[in-house]
């Protein structure tokens, strides 16, 4: 059975935002929804609980050594390899102090010094909500009761401007087949808010590129 590259996006908003206290991040977003597990989400998908943790118990380390990164947008692109690489020059936050509440998996984020984490800090910042997703790969079996991931592997979690999934929003402290790629695009656009000062956050982002 083929394998599929999955993406599944919660939300994060400006009340989860705190000052980290170092010069190395910006903010933290505490309590940020990262994954869901034993029902139907947006993308019309289930991640059974035991098949994350399975997922969860691999990419542990990972966050265990801060080396949890994501980058600020998906990859723009469909091709496999690209999809299961963190690029360095894109990283906006690493996630740590993860957790389980109920039947969601909940993490803090924190934005980086860097210019992709300054833009995604100021947007959230701004009051704009953006949306935490998951990156990953698995098999999609579809089954009477509904399309389930299996054999699943966690990559990594971005931040995206489309948040997917409507329990969740970052406060700041699908399934398409694509020319047999097998690559899948799942985040939908979902306005929750109108932007708050957004000329605040275009004029950070051009600082923020101009200086580069």
């Amino acid at each position: 059975m083929s394998k599929w590259i999955l993406k599944e996006s919660w939300g994060v908003t400006r009340e989860q935002l705190e000052p980290s206290g170092r010069g190395d991040r910006l903010g933290i977003a505490r309590g940020v929804i990262l994954s869901e597990v034993d029902q139907v989400n947006q993308n019309g998908r289930i991640y059974e609980r035991r098949e994350f943790e399975g997922a969860l118990s691999r990419y542990m380390p990972t966050i265990e050594a801060r080396k949890s990164i994501g980058e600020l947008d998906h990859p723009l692109t469909s091709d496999i390899e690209r999809n299961q690489l963190v690029m360095l020059q894109n990283v906006s936050h690493v996630i740590s102090e993860c957790r389980w509440v109920d039947n969601t998996f909940q993490g803090n984020v924190e934005f980086l010094d860097t210019p992709s984490g300054r833009i995604g800090h100021n947007i959230v910042e701004a009051g704009v909500p953006i949306g935490t997703s998951s990156r990953g790969f698995g098999e999609l079996v579809v089954e009477s009761k509904g399309n389930f991931v299996r054999d699943y592997e966690i990559i990594c979690w971005d931040l995206v401007g489309d948040p997917s999934v409507k329990v969740s929003k970052m406060r700041l402290d699908e399934a398409r087949k694509n020319n047999g790629t097998g690559v899948l695009q799942e985040s939908r656009r979902r306005i929750t808010s109108p932007p708050a000062d957004i000329g605040r956050v275009l004029a950070a982002a051009h600082e923020v590129f101009g200086s580069m």
